[in-house]
């Protein structure tokens, strides 16, 4: 029970922890809308809920780096008068560095496992893949619509369930290519990866990977049983 009053937060989502074990920054809807905007909270587990984080700053998704008190985030205002922006959040100090001005965002925000780099999509087919150290460093892949992104822990690969969130699809695995800066003034090029199916291309409702990177989990559609597969590169 949190600060000994209540075991829920409500409403509440996409809970993260920070490194002290303790402090937890979750979201709450701020603009309910087909892209749904927020803002995030604090709360303790030994002493409850603790205030605002980033207080009046709204946005579309977050994801912690694993291990740290930072996060990657996208951020929209509430009036969606500008682009959304792509922020590496200190959840800690509440400060930030901007990464990158985004063309669009369409989903799938996730961080690879050391930190290094996130991906997304920037619209229904493309997967945008940014370095989080070197912004500049980015690279744009064609690969579907994709609602679910994951990483492997050695970040030479991204797997992608290609439907939405909460509905089936099949899983492709894509090579991370080289990230290069695109030449000035002109377009980031869009790739054509080559798409290896998982699991024979069975349509599955959610997949994760275990972070010693040695199974595969995979919910297949219907009842909601877990299965676990060994996976290697």
């Amino acid at each position: 029970k949190l600060g000994g009053t209540d075991s829920f937060v409500n409403p509440a989502a996409d809970a993260m922890w920070l490194a002290d074990n303790s402090t937890i920054v979750y979201a709450t809807p701020a603009v309910k809308q087909a892209q749904p905007l927020y803002s995030f909270h604090y709360t303790n587990a030994a002493t409850g809920p603790a205030g605002n984080c980033f207080e009046g700053r709204t946005f579309i998704a977050a994801e912690p780096i694993p291990r740290t008190n930072y996060a990657i985030a996208v951020e929209r205002d509430k009036a969606q008068t500008g682009p959304p922006r792509l922020q590496q959040l200190d959840l800690l100090a509440q400060d930030d560095q901007e990464l990158a001005t985004l063309d669009g965002y369409a989903g799938g925000l996730a961080v690879s496992p050391k930190g290094h780099r996130v991906a997304y999509f920037i619209d229904n087919e493309v997967l945008e893949v940014r370095d989080t150290s070197h912004p500049r460093f980015v690279a744009r892949l064609r690969v579907g619509f994709g609602g679910v992104v994951h990483w492997s822990p050695d970040e030479t690969q991204i797997l992608v369930k290609r439907a939405p969130e909460k509905k089936s699809g099949d899983i492709v695995s894509i090579n991370v290519p080289e990230l290069t800066v695109p030449a000035s003034g002109r377009p980031i090029p869009i790739q054509e990866p080559t798409l290896t199916p998982v699991l024979h291309g069975l349509a599955l409702r959610d997949f994760a990977i275990s972070p010693d990177g040695r199974f595969l989990a995979v919910v297949p559609p219907g009842k909601r049983n877990l299965q676990l597969f060994a996976f290697s590169r």
